[in-house]
């Protein structure tokens, strides 16, 4: 299967405003192609406070896992497409500290949703409604904090039922630390709250409990142009899943370095 794709960005500022506006093409050998594209716009009220709207449509196709997996893949499936409006404000009363909160909203047409039996199947209509909030506060020159938190409402409009692994919570708390001038470290609580899905012994609904896992990194810069990156995800080894059936990774360690010229 060719895949092959182009897209094209640009910016405009006015001031206190500033518009967006993006447009993309993907051609898939398989389904031919599509057309998507997004807008945005955002207004600084008054110093420190700024209001956004966008609005974005998508394309996804199914991958060959999706199509033709044996035993649980649907080779009739359908892309997916989806339209997305966000509104959203961000506020930095002081130099230190940043909120942000948006409301979003996501109708899908020929969402992939897995069924009892395994594999996947279009949904005719599918709603995705969400609140997203984060809060920001760097205490002094080597302690910084951050929270996040998001609700969501995965929703199958042909039904009326939840989408099969779609969380409703994901929440965070991140607290960074700089002991010394060239050196970052950070870590990371994540949490993600449960889930619905289908239970791969019974074929029945089942409720995929919350998890929590913890991230850490550590970034340490060796000149100015030269930077060694540490990561550390799911550092104590939870067992966790997010599809019934199949375990989430365990720790997982990534050592990198970057250079800019």
């Amino acid at each position: 299967r060719d895949l092959a794709a182009a897209f094209a960005q640009h910016s405009l500022e006015f001031g206190p405003l500033t518009l967006d506006a993006g447009i993309r093409y993907d051609h898939n050998e398989q389904y031919g192609g599509a057309t998507t594209y997004n807008l945005g716009a955002s207004y600084e009220i008054v110093s420190g406070l700024v209001a956004r709207a966008s609005y974005g449509t998508g394309f996804r196709a199914p991958t060959f896992n999706d199509l033709y997996y044996p035993g649980w893949a649907n080779p009739e499936l359908e892309p997916e497409t989806s339209k997305t409006f966000e509104v959203g404000l961000r506020w930095q009363p002081t130099v230190d500290t940043t909120f942000d909160v948006a409301v979003y909203q996501t109708r899908l047409r020929n969402f992939f949703n897995p069924v009892a039996g395994g594999g996947l199947v279009n949904v005719d209509a599918a709603r995705i409604t969400g609140v997203e909030a984060s809060l920001t506060h760097r205490f002094d020159e080597r302690w910084h904090g951050g929270l996040a938190f998001e609700y969501r409402q995965p929703r199958d409009l042909t039904t009326g039922a939840d989408l099969l692994r779609q969380e409703r919570i994901k929440a965070s708390v991140e607290v960074g630390f700089r002991p010394v001038e060239q050196l970052r470290l950070a870590a990371k609580l994540i949490y993600g709250g449960p889930r619905w899905d289908t239970d791969p012994v019974t074929w029945g609904p089942t409720r995929m409990p919350g998890y929590a896992t913890v991230d850490f990194s550590a970034i340490y810069a060796m000149d100015a142009q030269s930077e060694l990156k540490l990561t550390v995800e799911n550092l104590f080894d939870k067992e966790y899943s997010t599809s019934a059936g199949y375990r989430s990774p365990g720790r997982t360690i990534n050592l990198s370095f970057s250079r800019t010229f």
